[in-house]
């Protein structure tokens, strides 16, 4: 089940935020800049907003760093670009 699915492009300008919800209960969340139609992050269910994965973009709009930083405090990051 979708939940707070995010709002057609073009439509809204800003951020907005969706989730799914699977039969366990159990929700992910995704937050989205809707005037450039990418994904900001990534919030699996065990995750918190400190925890969640973030992605910056190039000028292209291509992924260029997806990062995480786990409960540790340990970042995790992904050079792509």
């Amino acid at each position: 089940m979708t939940t707070g699915a995010p709002s057609p492009r073009g439509r809204l300008s800003g951020n907005d935020t969706a989730s799914a919800t699977d039969a366990l209960g159990n929700t992910t969340e995704y937050g989205y800049d809707l005037e450039k139609g990418v994904l900001l992050w990534y919030k699996a269910p065990e995750d918190t907003d400190a925890t969640r994965t973030n992605y910056s973009y190039d000028d292209l709009f291509r992924v260029a760093i997806a990062a995480a930083t786990t409960d540790t405090g340990l970042e995790d990051r992904g050079r792509f670009a």
